[in-house]
């Protein structure tokens, strides 16, 4: 709306950069795992080197950024199509959800048995294409944010009359959103815990629709009330500085590598699955400190690399 010709070019700019950033990442792990003496088959060295399954599975977002910014590029291009793009964006949204509440949390479609391994009680023996997180679009908690998206863009688009309106009567508003966000997080904790995706099961072992769902829309709920309160807070209390300019323009990048730093340092405070205990938990301190310092370094070579092979996208 406010630059001239901004989906010109709109999936090389936004779309082709998280692609190739995501091939990069898939490059790094593959090396870390040769070091680390993981061993895979030449069929899952395939499949992880292709990206059809997650190498890292913190790269879920990866494909569903990418499947949201299609949506906004399908949208938003026509004219007709944009005059409805709140409902047509929502019913994306909550589509990619209510999919993952009928599904199981296994790729129980690819060959798994749905149910013998709930029945079991156990994980082992499912094969390694159908174990948890190794698709790159699976599970109800992939999605739950994915609504921020939507928000985001219609407070975009009528930023000037909410920020109009907030200014009003503004400690009132922001007394509301506070007392929302706290109400919102409790029963947002409260149905993570004791409702659940993973706490109800039907007579087959199979994980029930129910709960899922009931879990899956009060998580949605609570994104939006707290963006709300973010942005009123915001109003107010604006924090810029060069400590969050570094950490900002590496989200990406930290969150794609931290999976090394938090398996990698994880014999300081872990052996044979149990954890260790030490005096005074120093091990947990110098977890801390080597994982941070680790994502740090290894994000900013990430992002130079990045930057580097997508300079020339982004025009």
């Amino acid at each position: 709306m406010t630059k001239p010709n901004y989906l010109h070019n709109f999936l090389k700019r936004r779309i082709l950069p998280i692609v190739i950033s995501y091939y990069v990442m898939i490059a790094v792990y593959a090396v870390y795992h040769i070091i680390d003496g993981s061993v895979f088959t030449p069929a899952e060295w395939a499949f992880k080197l292709s990206g059809l399954v997650l190498i890292n599975s913190q790269a879920w977002f990866v494909p569903v950024i990418i499947l949201m910014y299609l949506a906004f590029y399908f949208v938003f291009k026509s004219e007709n199509r944009s005059k409805f793009w709140f409902p047509i964006l929502l019913a994306i949204t909550l589509l990619q959800g209510l999919i993952f509440c009928v599904m199981n949390h296994f790729a129980w479609y690819l060959g798994n048995e749905p149910g013998w391994w709930l029945k079991a009680g156990a994980f082992n023996n499912i094969p390694w294409w159908g174990g948890f997180c190794q698709l790159p679009f699976e599970g109800e908690w992939w999605v739950n944010s994915t609504i921020g998206f939507v928000f985001g863009i219609a407070l975009a688009k009528h930023e000037e009359s909410f920020m109009d309106w907030l200014s009003k009567k503004f400690p009132l508003k922001f007394i509301g959103t506070l007392v929302a966000l706290i109400l919102v997080t409790v029963v947002g904790l409260f149905c993570l815990w004791n409702i659940g995706y993973w706490t109800e099961f039907d007579g087959t072992g199979s994980l029930g629709f129910k709960n899922k769902l009931i879990c899956y829309l009060v998580q949605c709920v609570q994104v939006v009330v707290t963006d709300i309160f973010v942005v009123v807070l915001m109003r107010k209390v604006y924090v810029h500085n060069k400590l969050y300019s570094f950490f900002g323009k590496r989200t990406l990048e930290m969150y794609l590598m931290q999976e090394i730093a938090l398996f990698g340092w994880l014999f300081l405070i872990e052996k044979d699955g149990a954890p260790i205990v030490q005096a005074n938990n120093w091990n947990v301190v110098a977890y801390f400190a080597a994982v941070l310092a680790t994502v740090i370094a290894s994000a900013t070579i990430y992002n130079f690399i990045n930057k580097t092979l997508t300079k020339g996208l982004k025009k």
